[in-house]
């Protein structure tokens, strides 16, 4: 890790109505890379009031893009105008004073419902328009918007693929080069281990096209549902696919902070996460991402009691959980 690469995750605190009171905080967190979530691809057979397509921040709030329409379409007053400020708010987080030089927005997302379904289906409408459109993107409303998107927010560096459901090769890996043709760089989320053929068949594809060098590198989720997912087996696969040795350098590890679950506390305190990223295999990794913004904000925000991290000296604040994070990761 000659440059480590400290990622943060941000949701609604970074969307168009709340980035203006989180820019100072960003900038100045020594994070390098933010990734804006989660942009959701709309589907009226998954929700009556979006349109085949739309781009979507955060469920409905707002829809961003709809085909051949200006960007925020349904939104009006103060709102209208938080919505169009919000590109060059983006484009704040980086540059002079900030540590922050790239940022990407996150497609996608997990969860599911009290009957075990998806509740984001991102994936399978991605591959739904793919063969409604005679198994391509190309002049589909996914392109339109996903160009529009670009030309609206030419801050943002990448698309960050964080699919968990509908693991479909053909579709997915059709998505990526739809994005690297319009000029996105692209990073890969994965969550399930036993789904891990699936991410290093979709790198292996887009080798074949010349367009590996597109997808900087892979946002590992080792919480929750991937908590036993070990970046030395996600690089050893990699590079087993190409018959070199692991992949060096090219993992980013993730881990969540604690945070108030409904009714109890979840995810880590600064401490368990930095003997999470301790146990990792270095040489592998070029650095670690926290989920999520929001969460910590919110838990310093409204403290539940008992402590979560009783004896810890370590704040559960943005800094302390990148302390944290160095820490485990020994730089």
């Amino acid at each position: 890790m000659d440059t480590p690469n400290f990622v943060l995750y941000g949701l609604n605190r970074l969307g168009p109505y709340l980035i203006d009171q989180h820019l100072g905080i960003v900038k100045a967190s020594g994070y390098t890379t933010i990734v804006i979530g989660m942009l959701h691809i709309g589907n009226p057979a998954v929700k009556s009031t979006t349109q085949l397509g739309d781009i979507i921040f955060n469920g409905d709030e707002p829809l961003v893009i709809r085909d051949r329409e200006q960007p925020f379409p349904l939104v009006t007053g103060q709102q209208k105008a938080d919505c169009l400020a919000w590109p060059s708010r983006i484009a704040a987080l980086k540059g002079q004073s900030s540590s922050v030089t790239q940022v990407f927005a996150s497609v996608g997302g997990g969860g599911e419902d009290e009957n075990g379904r998806p509740l984001v289906r991102d994936y399978e409408t991605i591959r739904s328009i793919y063969e409604a459109n005679g198994n391509t993107f190309e002049n589909s409303v996914l392109e339109r918007n996903f160009t529009s998107f670009k030309r609206a927010f030419p801050a943002i560096d990448g698309i960050d693929l964080d699919c968990e459901e509908t693991y479909d090769h053909d579709s997915f890996v059709a998505f990526c080069e739809m994005l690297i043709n319009i000029g996105f760089a692209l990073t890969f989320c994965p969550y399930r281990q036993d789904e891990q053929s699936f991410w290093v068949d979709a790198l292996v594809a887009l080798e074949k096209r010349r367009l590996m060098r597109h997808v900087k590198w892979w946002n590992l989720q080792c919480y929750d549902g991937g908590k036993d997912n070990k970046p030395d087996e996600w690089a050893a696969a990699i590079g087993a696919a190409f018959g070199q040795p692991p992949a060096k350098d090219y993992i980013v590890a993730g881990d969540w902070a604690k945070f108030w679950n409904n009714d109890r506390w979840d995810g880590n305190c600064p401490a368990s996460l930095t003997q999470k990223f301790s146990s990792f295999s270095r040489d592998c990794l070029s650095g670690g991402f926290i989920w999520v913004m929001d969460q910590i904000l919110s838990a310093g925000e409204n403290p539940r009691y008992p402590e979560p991290c009783p004896g810890e000296t370590t704040p559960r604040t943005l800094a302390g959980y990148l302390g944290a994070m160095k820490k485990g990761l020994g730089v």
